[in-house]
């Protein structure tokens, strides 16, 4: 059954406060601005907003508006100091952690790892938090986050630049050796991990052929009126050979212009055929989705490989999602404080997490795929040789600035392209739009 449609919305927006777009003591738009930004009525985002208030992520200022007071709850705190029958070992280092990880399976492998990190490690206590969301209370100081860039973005301090690449080989200099990323590809961001994109979709539904890109995949779908919901703008285009990135910068160029509009030529044909779907701005959860395909709605639909057991997918079939030349990746990464006066036994945690055999239990239990050379991998083959000549793109990347300029702009300037509502100008206009934005919050173009 579907949720009411202030549910909905208010789903997403708590978890836009998740993501950190939210902070505490910043303003919400107008109910009018929220509605039309997800197409729902001025009562449907009062009724949202209200719902936030009873959180109490939000409060109202007579006569200014609707401000943040969100900050993100810490559950399932745990303290792991190994087999220690004695209690505490004299001068045993404390370390304090945030694990973006909080759903069952999740919770199964980090509590493992933390458990025999400590034991085998007498000389350090564990002080571990899994978040999650709903919540005002403030966050505590923490010498080290795990999880995707933009979970560890949103927890950091700004100024917090982590440890240096310098630092990192000063204790441990070989930890990266063996891996596809280190330490100078994300400086202040140690990689442990990634997942991808992959497809669940309907029996009938052909493998994807080496190359193929998502766009190929669609227009050779069984010819119904079932189609693939589109879940990101972003990944759609950068599925396409598209860097986004360059839009809105001096790196822009007219090919690059050319190419996009081509993309959105062909997405739109597709669009109207019925083989694509776009529920751009309207709130739908994985498992409605998952009951679209299990209800024979859609014929495709995109997961992330780390979330697929969150899917009991006995009737359908699971496929890599056709990248095209250059996949696209999401990166996990722990992020360790510059400040932190125990750098060597947080550099600890990342050897261990960076093992084979952690590597491969990573895997077995869907958490991330490997970043080792030398380990088997249970990636789709084609992703894995991509990683491995270093022919892959993360869109995650970016900056805040950036990925709130995309969701503004992007996503609704290509839904309206979709729907006939701007012609070939939409490039141009996503460009300028852009661009703007960013001058106008003290960004300039690279």
């Amino acid at each position: 059954m579907l949720k009411a449609k202030h549910q909905q919305l208010f789903d997403i927006l708590v978890q836009e406060f998740h993501n950190g777009k939210w902070p505490r003591g910043k303003k919400l738009p107008k109910l009018k601005v929220l509605a039309e930004k997800y197409s729902v009525s001025i009562n449907i985002a009062s009724k949202a907003v209200d719902l936030l208030k009873n959180e109490g992520m939000v409060e109202a200022k007579v006569g200014d508006g609707i401000y943040s007071t969100y900050k993100m709850e810490i559950i399932n705190k745990y303290h792991y100091s190994g087999d220690r029958i004695f209690g505490r070992y004299r001068g045993a280092k404390t370390l304090k952690i945030l694990v973006e990880d909080n759903s069952p399976n999740q919770l199964i492998f980090w509590n493992d790892f933390f458990q025999n990190f400590s034991a085998e490690n007498p000389d350090i206590e564990l002080d571990v938090n899994y978040q999650i969301n709903h919540s005002e209370k403030d966050c505590c100081s923490y010498g080290a986050v795990f999880g995707g860039f933009s979970f560890v973005r949103s927890v950091i301090e700004p100024d917090n630049e982590g440890l240096s690449p310098e630092c990192v080989r000063d204790f441990l200099p070989n930890l990266f050796g063996d891996c596809v990323f280190d330490e100078n590809n994300f400086p202040g961001y140690l990689p442990y991990g990634y997942n991808a994109s992959l497809l669940l979709v309907q029996p009938e539904c052909h493998f994807p052929a080496p190359d193929e890109n998502i766009l190929e995949y669609v227009e050779n779908l069984p010819a119904t009126k079932q189609g693939y919901i589109i879940r990101s703008s972003k990944m759609l285009l950068s599925g396409m050979n598209i860097d986004t990135n360059k839009i809105g910068t001096d790196d822009f160029t007219k090919e690059d212009a050319e190419l996009m509009l081509s993309v959105f030529e062909r997405t739109k044909r597709l669009y109207r055929a019925g083989k694509l779907l776009w529920y751009h701005g309207k709130v739908l959860d994985k498992q409605q989705l998952f009951e679209l395909l299990l209800n024979h709605n859609i014929s495709a639909m995109e997961v992330q490989s780390n979330t697929l057991k969150d899917f009991s997918a006995e009737m359908v079939n699971v496929l890599p999602y056709p990248y095209g030349e250059k996949p696209c990746i999401t990166a996990h990464f722990v992020h360790i404080s510059k400040d932190t006066l125990y750098p060597e036994e947080y550099l600890r945690l990342v050897k261990m997490l960076l093992s084979e055999k952690i590597q491969k239990k990573a895997e077995e239990q869907g958490i991330f795929y490997t970043i080792r050379k030398n380990c088997s991998s249970m990636a789709p083959e084609n992703l894995r040789k991509s990683l491995l000549n270093n022919n892959v793109q993360l869109p995650d990347i970016c900056t805040d600035i950036q990925a709130e300029a995309f969701l503004n702009f992007l996503g609704w300037e290509f839904y309206y392209y979709l729907e006939g509502r701007r012609g070939p100008e939409v490039i141009d206009l996503i460009h300028k739009k852009v661009r703007y934005y960013y001058e106008h919050n003290n960004q300039t173009g690279k």
